[in-house]
């Protein structure tokens, strides 16, 4: 089993309708959470406050630089709204990172300043666990 990385884009706050955000920015949620919600299928945690998410799904790789790409290809022909309308609503955005590490398939996590200054235009938190898994 390869070592995976999966990336997504959250933006999250209390009193804002994903579902609206969506229609603003042009660009249709991954996933939504609705406060209240429990945030997976099995599990018992409700969402504390609404979520617009963009993901990219889980791939097989070991760069998380090139998940990043990815995701900011993706988001890049709508940044300018996202900015705007994320600012407007006071609402929070980070870039989620999760690296599932089987054996000894190490990932780099070496970012370029210009994912870095990318990543910076929204004003986002960058998260990135590290969940290792037995093979």
């Amino acid at each position: 089993m390869p070592t995976t990385i999966s990336v997504s884009f959250h933006v999250r706050g209390k009193s804002f309708d994903p579902h609206v955000f969506s229609e603003e920015v042009g660009l249709s949620a991954t996933k939504i959470w609705i406060k209240g919600q429990s945030v997976g299928e099995k599990s018992v945690v409700k969402g504390k406050e609404n979520e617009w998410i963009i993901s990219i799904g889980e791939l097989s790789t070991r760069s998380v630089e090139n998940q990043l790409r990815k995701i900011l290809s993706r988001l890049r022909p709508y940044t300018a709204l996202i900015i705007k309308n994320s600012k407007i609503k006071k609402l929070q955005a980070d870039f989620a990172v999760a690296v599932y590490l089987v054996g000894d398939n190490t990932p780099s996590i070496n970012l370029s300043s210009k994912i870095i200054n990318e990543i910076a235009k929204y004003n986002a938190v960058l998260d990135i666990d590290i969940i290792c898994i037995d093979e």
